[in-house]
């Protein structure tokens, strides 16, 4: 059996989560400052645990050695987190674990599934030291991510900023509320974007994009330093930043503007058909 925790509940969970303390999308949920779901094998005393956000990151922690709850989890993947993914048209999901000995339940909770393991990255802000008007060439700009820019009709390419704000959030609305970014605009149209994701206090980590034809320019690092210049101002203490390891890309945009690697660690990703 398994069942889902009220808001309330959270804090039932809080130290079964503590080894996810690297990721705040776990923290904001606990913090009910992000909408997510939470299983548990046991709603009085939970020994393992699942926290959704959008099927699309999960986590899972806990005692590995309730093969009654695993399976469970199995059929809850089954009957409704597959069913709902594949309506709402979500590809992918990863999977975040601890301890290390869930890859040994990996055949009980997907067992229709043949996940990779992808190595990933965890970045914090060290040392911020790039003055990013000195980075960005005359003919792009820096806008904030506010109401003003998304009803600027002469703004064009706003659908993935808004789809992005989404991802996290209940709303754009939501969004702006809660988070905050930076947008990179070159001839009237949104080149990249660099947003906040899982406030918490004065924390937050970093999502950024920038388009195709505008990368490997430095735009990418002159972005990120405006992101982190506007969060400092909003007296943001700490931002993470997550990445694949095989985004080389990425990893040396994250060093460049002052984040230092943290630790690295697998995670299973899977495609829901």
């Amino acid at each position: 059996m398994i069942y889902e925790l009220a808001a309330y509940d959270y804090p039932k969970v809080k130290s079964l989560f503590a080894p996810m303390r690297d990721h705040l999308a776990v923290t904001s949920i606990l913090a009910d400052k992000t909408p997510g779901k939470i299983v548990v094998d046991d709603p009085r005393n939970p020994r393992a645990a699942l926290a959704a956000i959008k099927r699309r990151r999960l986590f899972l922690v806990g005692d590995t050695r309730n093969d009654q709850f695993n399976r469970a989890l199995a059929q809850f993947f089954a009957d409704t987190l597959y069913p709902q993914a594949i309506q709402a048209g979500d590809k992918l999901f990863g999977l975040y674990f601890e301890p290390r000995d869930w890859e040994d339940r990996l055949r009980v909770i997907l067992p229709d599934k043949s996940p990779t393991q992808p190595l990933r990255q965890h970045y914090l802000l060290k040392h911020p030291v790039r003055d990013w008007r000195a980075l960005l060439p005359t003919d792009f700009s820096i806008r904030s991510v506010n109401r003003d820019l998304l009803a600027d009709a002469r703004i064009q390419n706003r659908e993935e900023l808004i789809e992005e704000m989404r991802s996290e959030r209940a709303s754009v609305d939501d969004f702006l509320k809660k988070s905050f970014g930076v947008c990179l605009i070159h001839a009237d149209a949104i080149a990249g974007f660099c947003l906040s994701e899982y406030n918490v206090d004065t924390a937050c980590e970093i999502g950024i994009m920038v388009g195709e034809p505008f990368r490997r320019r430095g735009l990418a690092t002159a972005l990120a330093s405006a992101f982190i210049a506007r969060a400092l101002l909003r007296g943001v203490t700490q931002i993470g930043w997550h990445c694949y390891a095989r985004n080389l890309a990425s990893a040396a945009t994250a060093r460049k503007v002052g984040f230092e690697l943290e630790r690295e660690y697998t995670i299973f990703q899977a495609g829901y058909q």
